[in-house]
């Protein structure tokens, strides 16, 4: 594991040295890899200060190159060499993060990024811009609907498809909806939360449920009420909003041809992206919903 990420610093220095890599304005993709970088060294430093190793080095080590890879291969689908800013944001970053739990090796890669002084003596990466919980939002859309889209591929009888639309919706369906605006009541500001997760099923159970047309519903209610709540610990309040709060076409969009080239393996698919409030839209059985869009596969 160490072997692997000190070959990638050594390519990487090679390939900063010999310009090859991109330079100039980031695409919001990237911006957005940056920013989710900004919330591992927060993440990191907070769990270091409370003595938490483990968390630490999960959101110090394995999170940030879970970001990385997951950076080089959209990158590689979308046919762009990587940002030389995101590349060295992210060695940097990397080896500061490891330096309190694995300092011989972290010495070692920091002279490798030229630097002269002991790793021991650098400051803490810098955050250089506040965290942007909406730009996370973003980015997560994304990685999960490729995860989810991925799986609908794979059980698809469709086994030779050579295009495929994606469908996208702005709108909550009215149970969720409801769920979503009872949560609202639940949430204390000052405490910045939900209630713990048996007070809130609780609370549901002896309030929402109690209407005939929801207790139908009890079982889909609880978990999409579970996965909002999981949402909320890292998005806070927003995670409760009745409305997508950023344009989910337009992520995707972005991200066209990484799509085309991802969704099933050693296929480069012909691919649409609609909006399920098109007239033209196709009608399908399970529609998508806002954040979880869906595919049709041809």
């Amino acid at each position: 594991m160490l072997f692997i990420e000190e070959k990638f610093v050594n390519e990487m220095v090679e390939d900063m040295k010999a310009n090859k890599l991109r330079k100039g304005d980031m695409l919001s993709l990237e911006a957005n890899v940056v920013n989710e970088m900004n919330g591992l060294i927060i993440e990191t430093g907070a769990h270091f200060d409370g003595m938490m190793w483990r968390d630490g080095v999960n959101s110090g080590s394995s999170q940030l190159k879970l970001l990385r890879d997951f950076y080089r291969e959209w990158c590689g689908r979308m046919g762009l060499v990587m940002h030389q800013d995101v590349v060295s944001k992210y060695l940097n970053t990397s080896v500061l993060l490891i330096a309190p739990i694995c300092p011989h090796f972290a010495e070692k890669l920091w002279s490798v990024l030229g630097n002269k002084e002991s790793v021991l003596k650098a400051d803490w990466p810098a955050v250089d811009r506040e965290f942007d919980g909406l730009a996370s939002r973003k980015l997560r859309f994304l990685q999960k609907t490729v995860k989810n889209l991925r799986a609908t591929c794979l059980k698809s009888s469709n086994k030779a498809p050579a295009k495929a639309t994606i469908l996208i919706a702005d709108k909550y369906s009215a149970w969720k909806v409801a769920t979503l605006e009872y949560m609202q009541k639940l949430w204390t500001d000052n405490k910045g939360s939900l209630p713990e997760k048996k007070e809130l099923m609780q609370a549901l159970t002896g309030g929402l449920l109690k209407q005939p047309e929801m207790m139908k519903l009890k079982k889909d209610v609880m978990q999409f009420a579970a996965y909002v709540a999981e949402e909320s610990v890292s998005l806070g309040r927003d995670a409760l909003d009745t409305d997508i709060p950023f344009d989910q076409l337009e992520v995707l969009a972005e991200s066209r041809e990484y799509l085309s080239k991802h969704l099933i393996n050693n296929v480069v698919l012909e691919l649409d992206l609609v909006n399920m409030s098109d007239p033209n839209a196709p009608v399908v059985k399970k529609p998508a919903e806002p954040g979880k869009p869906t595919i049709i596969l041809a």
